[in-house]
């Protein structure tokens, strides 16, 4: 079985007739639930449970610089912040003959920063700053191996980071 929940939220906001404020944030909950069916062999028949949530916020400010339509110029300050994390636990159904079970846990966030300026009417130029654990579409994961006695025979950690600076002209 799978259900998942999802949220948006935008709000927009004109302080002033050059400037302008937005906050957004979505957010994801989601929650699967399996089993894994062996007629012939019952010991090896498992149970899975995987939870997860992934959030998403920012802010925006928009300024403009010049509103001529033939020489408008806009300057933009935004900023994102990127959480989540999952949860995923294996367990053997027959106890009594398989002990044998996993879990996993990984998380990650991230921030990113940035501006981006009309240095003229038709050139562009921009500068972000990313701080990822891990890249943006993995996580840092931790796992738990048990053998079929029950004894815990595994461990492992994977963790990486980055730091990403973009800058751009665009004409």
């Amino acid at each position: 079985m799978e259900r998942a929940l999802r949220q948006a939220l935008l709000m927009n906001y004109d302080a002033t007739e050059k400037l302008n404020f937005s906050i957004y944030n979505n957010h994801i909950l989601a929650r699967r639930n399996s089993t894994n069916e062996t007629p012939p062999k019952p010991e090896d028949n498992f149970d899975y449970i995987d939870n997860g949530w992934d959030n998403n916020a920012g802010l925006n400010l928009k300024f403009i610089v010049n509103p001529d339509p033939y020489r408008y110029r806009e300057m933009n300050f935004y900023s994102q912040f990127i959480a989540g994390s999952n949860k995923y636990r294996s367990e053997a159904i027959f106890t009594n003959v398989n002990k044998q079970k996993s879990s996993r846990v990984g998380d990650s966030t991230g921030i990113l920063i940035g501006t981006d300026l009309d240095i003229h009417h038709n050139a562009n130029v921009s500068i972000e700053y990313l701080r990822l654990k891990p890249d943006i579409n993995s996580r840092n994961i931790s796992t738990r191996l048990y053998d079929v006695s029950g004894d815990l025979y595994q461990t492992s950690k994977s963790y990486n980071s980055s730091n990403i600076i973009v800058g751009e002209l665009k004409h």
